[in-house]
């Protein structure tokens, strides 16, 4: 009898908690929770680097991509959707390492004594998008987002940076200091870069995804040597990568 009690109660227990942890999950998304003011609005900051590399010019993609830092603001469309604007700025960055046989782009700098060369570009960007908001907690904020959209940028700036050691000795060692050279205007970039996008993840930390329609060069992307002989500049990946982080 005293078993058959104990049994009893630790099943009354076990409901009784069950039932408690029910009335603490989060909410779901068809309760008629308001969209609080701090759901319309974020700062975000966003890194991102190319997938895949090139054969005419090795770069280094954990030093290369895109770094943007921009003011969200969404327009509420109903409870789980905003109307999403993101005006921002990127900073899109290539580093290329020294000393590589063959190299054409983004310079025919091909000396022994170069140690890297580095191209970077800002753009003026302004992503549109569609927002949802897929699940909410208690404190009626959402945990869970999907937003996908457009980027349209305008190049604002451009510089070309090279650093190489100041000579060589009788051996061809490199030695002496390094010298840096810095270029503004990087000629024939394209003016415009655009395509689509997409995050997913929390309402902090999202995965960010971005298909460049736009060459990073003017669409004949050819140019002259000093030699005389004529080039073409190659098609860079279209597929970037990264994460967004929002306060």
């Amino acid at each position: 009898m005293r078993k058959i009690s104990f049994f009893s109660l630790a099943v009354l227990l076990l409901l009784g908690n069950g039932l408690f942890a029910q009335s603490t999950s989060p909410l779901k998304i068809d309760k008629k929770v308001p969209v609080t003011g701090n759901e319309n609005f974020d700062i975000l900051f966003t890194r991102s680097v190319m997938i895949s590399n090139l054969d005419s010019a090795r770069f280094d993609a954990t030093r290369s991509g895109g770094y943007s830092l921009g003011i969200g603001y969404g327009v509420p469309l109903g409870k789980s959707l905003l109307l999403k604007f993101e005006p921002r700025v990127t900073w899109f960055k290539l580093y290329f390492t020294g000393n590589q046989e063959q190299k054409w782009y983004p310079s025919t700098d091909t000396s022994a004594s170069l140690i890297y060369e580095k191209q970077r570009a800002s753009y003026l960007e302004v992503p549109v998008s569609f927002k949802f908001k897929l699940a909410r907690n208690l404190v009626d904020r959402y945990k869970i987002l999907l937003e996908a959209g457009f980027v349209f940028g305008h190049r604002l700036a451009s510089t070309n940076k090279t650093r190489h050691y100041a000579s060589l000795d009788t051996l061809g060692n490199l030695k002496g200091p390094k010298v840096t050279i810095k270029t503004n205007s990087i000629q024939n970039l394209s003016q415009y870069r655009f395509g689509p996008f997409v995050r997913f993840g929390t309402n902090w930390l999202s995965v960010y995804g971005f298909y460049r329609m736009s060459d990073l060069f003017r669409a004949d992307r050819n140019f002259t040597e000093s030699s005389g002989s004529l080039r073409k500049y190659p098609s860079f990946p279209k597929l970037e990568v990264g994460i967004t982080i929002a306060l």
